[in-house]
């Protein structure tokens, strides 16, 4: 039937056309075979960069992992260094106050032992110049002579 419809004028014309539409989904099929394997060359790339890019970021990522770590045990470490500072602190104010009593302790004997004294001295300076005593102490210098000249 479509043997009827076809002449032998429109033949080669058909013919013509039919090789002309073979051409050109030649060529089509040629450039998009092109740009299958340049689509197919990026891929790959990309595919490279994303596995690069994947390989960057479990690095950085690993690394951030540490520096946690890392960051926690030095927290702690400075937690530890703040407990002995404060420590330290408390100890150094409680000596400092075991200090100023002991001085004050020390400074209150030396008065009492300096009224001692002077009440000593006092009494015999007095007491020396009476007769009695005057002479007993010069006969205790005569029969120890270490202990004349005070």
């Amino acid at each position: 039937m479509i043997g009827k419809l076809i002449t032998a004028q429109a033949a080669p014309w058909l013919l013509g056309a039919i090789v002309a539409l073979l051409g050109a989904l030649a060529l089509q099929h040629l450039v998009l075979s092109a740009a299958v394997t340049a689509a197919q060359g990026e891929r790959d790339t990309a595919q490279a960069e994303v596995a690069s890019l994947t390989a960057s970021r479990d690095a950085f990522e690993f690394r951030a992992a540490e520096l946690a770590v890392a960051n926690r045990e030095w927290g702690r470490a400075v937690e530890t260094l703040q407990a002995e500072l404060d420590r330290a602190q408390r100890d150094a104010r409680e000596l400092d106050a075991q200090a100023r009593a002991a001085i004050a302790r020390a400074q209150a004997e030396a008065r009492d032992a300096d009224r001692t004294l002077k009440r000593f001295v006092d009494q015999f300076a007095v007491e020396s110049k009476r007769p009695d005593c005057a002479r007993a102490l010069a006969n205790l210098e005569a029969q120890c002579p270490a202990l004349s000249g005070y």
